[in-house]
């Protein structure tokens, strides 16, 4: 008899959850998804952080491993941008081999994350600029549809 009295109290804790479930549902459900202005300036934010981070934490490890070589902090972003870039002019040379094992690593961290960042954000700012490109390409010069079959409906288009 007591687990029957303390039923109706459960089923109003389980009503009162599955409403405040259903808000929750509802809030996401009406919440806008990010337009493109929003989404170019995150990535952009995120890749200039990246950016910022890598050549930041490369400056101050490439000046205090290379200080016995006389590197200064000029030297050392110089270096840092030259090894993420993946040039390597060689005037600039790392000869310990914790300076070598540290390059590795930038080398590394340089082109999985932060070109990747770089490149997603740079992709976001070009899409408009590529979209209007090729719908004016296709405006001036459509594709004429070609029907190899002769059954009246086209089997592709012919490029331009």
């Amino acid at each position: 008899p007591a687990d029957k009295r303390s039923m109706p109290a459960t089923r109003d804790a389980v009503k009162g959850k599955a409403a405040v479930a259903d808000e929750t549902i509802a809030k996401i459900a009406s919440k806008k998804p990010p337009t493109h202005s929003h989404l170019v300036v995150r990535a952009s934010l995120i890749a200039l952080f990246a950016l910022f981070f890598y050549i930041l934490v490369g400056t101050v490890v490439y000046q205090k491993l290379a200080y016995d070589q006389g590197w200064t902090t000029i030297d050392a972003t110089y270096f840092c941008l030259v090894t993420m870039s993946t040039v390597g002019y060689g005037d600039l040379v790392p000869l310990t081999t914790g300076n070598r094992a540290f390059t590795v690593v930038m080398i590394f961290v340089g082109i999985i994350f932060v070109f990747t960042t770089v490149s997603s954000a740079v992709g976001l700012i070009m899409r408009p600029i590529s979209d209007a490109g090729r719908a004016l390409m296709e405006r001036l010069f459509p594709q004429r549809p070609i029907d190899i079959n002769r059954n009246g409906q086209p089997d592709f288009m012919a490029p331009r």
